[in-house]
């Protein structure tokens, strides 16, 4: 969907924690991302702005584990098995550090794995090392290549 010479279009982030959706929104702009950033705060929000035939998909979705009224693993589960939503790349974002996380993910098919980092320049790195994928010729991801940072 994405290539390194393309243009993000938009950037969808699944977060309910606002503090958390400010230090993404800080690390796009200071990666001088040119995107379209919108947020959804709990996973029933993500799905409705997902299945809106009206809305343009996103390029790449971030996806917090922890969520309101639908976690990310029911999020996940869902997305991937949608014909019209699973070959969009998603990128977990969770403070959990459990391996039960990872490899659920890795399983349910999420693309990249990034754990929160304390340290702003840490999350920045990884939002870029996502960014620099060949989203559209993507190489099969193993399992130990799926943690970001």
């Amino acid at each position: 969907m994405l290539s390194p010479a393309s243009v993000l279009k938009s950037i969808l982030i699944a977060d309910d924690d606002d503090d958390d959706c400010i230090l993404f929104k800080d690390a796009f702009g200071e990666l001088l991302v040119s995107a379209l950033l919108s947020f959804a705060s709990n996973g029933k929000d993500l799905l409705a702005i997902l299945r809106n035939e009206a809305l343009q998909l996103p390029d790449m979705i971030f996806l917090d584990l922890n969520m309101p009224l639908k976690n990310g693993i029911e999020c996940l589960t869902e997305i991937k098995s949608d014909p019209r939503l699973k070959d969009i790349p998603l990128i977990i974002c969770s403070t959990s550090a459990q391996q039960s996380a990872l490899d659920t993910t890795y399983e349910l098919k999420a693309d990249k794995y990034i754990r929160k980092p304390e340290a702003f320049s840490k999350l920045k790195s990884a939002i870029h090392q996502v960014l620099s994928i060949d989203w559209v010729h993507k190489p099969g991801f193993t399992q130990d290549k799926f943690l970001v940072g």
